[in-house]
């Protein structure tokens, strides 16, 4: 009975031993670890913190322009509006918007003048 006393007591102190050897190898695992945890959360902290500022930022500028298409677009309506009152006020009637070859033909027209190509220099003599 005292044999096993002893070796229960052998047991306790080998089990003390190692859990302390455990409990030092752990606290020296994290200050060794630790330091760049916190690193690396600071940085994390502060990338976060940057990313929410340019986040902001950015909203602010998309809010701006929307406010700015808004009343461009507005401005646009009302100056329609105007120009309409004045055509009818004064009389002119809308003349009907130049085709692209419409305006090709006016471009050479002027181009042939100047003395490029004579041919309209001829027609208008």
């Amino acid at each position: 009975m005292q044999d096993y006393k002893d070796e229960a007591e052998v047991l306790r102190r080998d089990i003390d031993d190692q859990l302390h050897y455990l409990i030092e190898k752990n606290a020296d695992v994290l200050t060794q670890v630790q330091p760049c945890l916190i690193d690396d959360y600071k940085m994390l902290k502060q990338h976060i913190a940057e990313q929410r500022d340019e986040n902001e930022s950015l909203y602010k500028q998309l809010l701006s322009l929307k406010k700015e298409t808004t009343s461009t677009g507005q401005k646009i309506a009302m100056f329609r509006s105007r120009i309409e009152r004045l055509e009818k006020t004064i009389g002119v009637k809308q003349q009907p918007a130049f085709t692209q070859e419409d305006q090709e033909t006016l471009n050479t027209q002027v181009f042939n003048a100047k003395g490029h190509g004579g041919v309209a220099g001829s027609v208008n003599q």
